[in-house]
């Protein structure tokens, strides 16, 4: 049977959207390889998830590799129909540990921040930032609300915000929202 969950590993943005979307289309999971992590850190949590799958896309190239697998699954994630993605916690309490998140929950976020922050369902003429990295899940609060009430979405490297050049170029009032 087709893998259930993917690890998308790309230092592309916009591929790393489009892998998520593609991964949603398709009704499968995914949890995004961290790049502040180290490679036997990102290969070790995947083991311990079960993922079997890595997809690698930068800008002109993408590809599919099979992950070697560990013969005890430390976390034995039981993915489930409407499971959306892993993200992992920050290990304050000791070991970080995977969070299973499902569509449904990001749904229920999305219409609670839409009803909260008051967004106009006819008004699509919002501009959201996407200026941290898609690895922490707070940067979805923005992209959901994109998918849900269009207008323009704006991405930035992670790197690149922290440029004090970067935040001289964008004019005040620019972004209706920003994460």
């Amino acid at each position: 049977s087709p893998d259930p969950i993917f690890c998308i590993r790309s230092n592309d943005v916009v591929g790393q959207i489009i892998s998520i979307l593609s991964c949603w289309n398709s009704g499968r999971a995914y949890i995004l390889w961290n790049p502040l992590e180290s490679n036997e850190v990102n290969l070790s949590r995947l083991m311990a998830c079960g993922v079997q799958s890595l997809v690698n896309s930068d800008h002109s190239h993408f590809s599919v590799e099979s992950l070697p697998q560990s013969s005890t699954d430390s976390y034995s994630i039981e993915p489930f129909d409407s499971l959306a993605h892993l993200i992992f916690t920050s290990g304050s309490t000791g070991e970080p540990k995977p969070v299973p998140v499902s569509i449904h929950h990001l749904s229920a976020y999305q219409a609670s921040i839409s009803d909260r922050i008051a967004l106009s369902s006819v008004d699509s003429h919002y501009r959201f930032g996407v200026l941290s990295s898609l690895n922490y899940d707070f940067s979805f609060t923005t992209i959901l609300l994109w998918l849900k009430h269009g207008g323009e979405l704006f991405l930035a490297d992670y790197q690149s915000v922290k440029s004090s050049s970067f935040w001289k170029s964008i004019p005040d009032n620019f972004f209706s929202f920003i994460k």
